[in-house]
């Protein structure tokens, strides 16, 4: 048995490896653009609700362009969620030069809830419109954005629609760290089948960028019934589709700009705050999970290298593994391509992959000793699922 699992092995893993770079392809070429769908013939209220906590270096850009949007029926209102940076002195300055922009101060955090969260949920009780945009403070948005978005929604006929934006980065420290966990969501999850396919698992939404009905928000429970899981945007789409409401998800990197973390340790700190999350703390799951990234991306080179060292095993070929890693290369290829970083950069894939994989182990180990937290408050300890 276990020779014919290593004789089969090599093979297995790189009929995968194809898989992965296929889906990453369809994700790609299937994913309509936000820019490309006719106008909407309709013009509903939107709602476009930013909770803001210590947000002063993004919140002014932010506010600029939603303030410069094109569509003729909105609002834009700002929670400030007890900053203690001069936050608060920006969205006066802001408010008082155009009264489209409502801004209101948080109340205190009660027990069991996530500060984002909270926010959100006051938010939504304040929001008027017909639609509610939930974006955060660090985007910048076209001047058409909004409209995009409403014209996408109508065409879809859709509930709840999210958007891929452009993520910006800057330091090496960002583009060694943040490429990685969009790479994995649109080369593991085929979300193109959600068009045909309504299910959970299809689902990969980004907090940046959640535009939904008001009614189907309310009919979800909303932020209050996820208000302590930590990966609040991958369990309210995974919610949205499970109670039937149609989600899509559309390519945004032409009308949102985002840039997620300022340097090498804040996007440490926050995708070690997320990452055990987005797996629901199911430990089985997320060791087999890493374990498997592992040998997907790291075999092939284990091989190479062991032939270039005279290593060699019956059970593994280097034909295979030039054309494994070749695939690979092509994953990263495509993923550098779309964030618009140098291609050139598929090469060094282990560096910024390996550092996923200590950030995996540091989230895992963070939630175990209840010491994950973002922007001063500690993430609620969770209960974790061993299988």
């Amino acid at each position: 048995m276990l020779e014919w699992i290593l004789s089969t092995h090599q093979v297995s893993t790189l009929a995968f490896a194809f898989l992965m770079l296929l889906i990453a392809w369809l994700n790609g070429v299937m994913m309509r653009r936000l820019e490309t769908y006719p106008p909407a013939r309709k013009v509903p209220f939107v709602s476009i609700l930013i909770p803001a906590r210590n947000e002063e270096r993004n919140i002014e850009a932010c506010l600029n362009g939603l303030l410069s949007q094109d569509y003729p029926a909105f609002e834009v209102l700002v929670l400030d969620d007890h900053s203690t940076d001069s936050t608060p002195h920006i969205l006066a300055k802001v408010a008082a030069q155009d009264a489209r922009l409502r801004v209101v101060q948080g109340a205190d955090l009660p027990d069991g809830w996530l500060g984002k969260h909270w926010a959100c949920h006051q938010l939504a009780q304040l929001a008027q419109g017909e639609w509610l945009l939930f974006a955060d403070a660090d985007t910048v948005f076209h001047p058409r954005t909004v409209s995009d978005a409403i014209a996408a929604a109508e065409y879809e006929r859709a509930d709840f629609l999210t958007a891929v934006p452009h993520e910006q980065m800057v330091t090496p420290g960002e583009r060694l760290l943040v490429p990685y966990f969009l790479i994995s969501a649109l080369s593991f999850i085929p979300v193109f089948l959600s068009r045909w396919i309504r299910h959970p698992v299809l689902t990969f939404t980004i907090g940046q960028f959640i535009l939904i009905q008001k009614q189907a928000y309310l009919e979800t429970g909303g932020h209050q019934a996820i208000r302590d899981n930590a990966v609040d945007d991958l369990a309210l789409g995974k919610r949205a589709v499970a109670m039937g409401l149609r989600w899509i998800i559309a390519d945004g990197r032409n009308r949102i700009t985002c840039r997620m973390y300022h340097g090498f340790r804040e996007a440490w700190r926050g995708f070690s705050k997320n990452m055990f999350a987005a797996f629901g703390y199911n430990v089985a799951v997320y060791l087999f999970i890493w374990l498997w990234s592992a040998v997907l991306f790291l075999e092939p080179l284990v091989v190479i290298g062991g032939f270039a060292l005279g290593w060699v095993s019956p059970y593994f070929r280097l034909d295979l593994a030039l054309l494994h890693w070749g695939i690979i290369l092509l994953v990263w290829m495509l993923a550098y391509h779309r964030l618009r970083l140098p291609v050139g950069l598929a090469l060094i894939y282990p560096v910024p992959f390996l550092l996923s994989l200590a950030v995996a182990g540091h989230s895992m180990w963070l939630t175990f000793h209840g010491q994950a937290e973002w922007k001063g408050r500690k993430v609620l300890r969770p209960k974790i699922r061993w299988i």
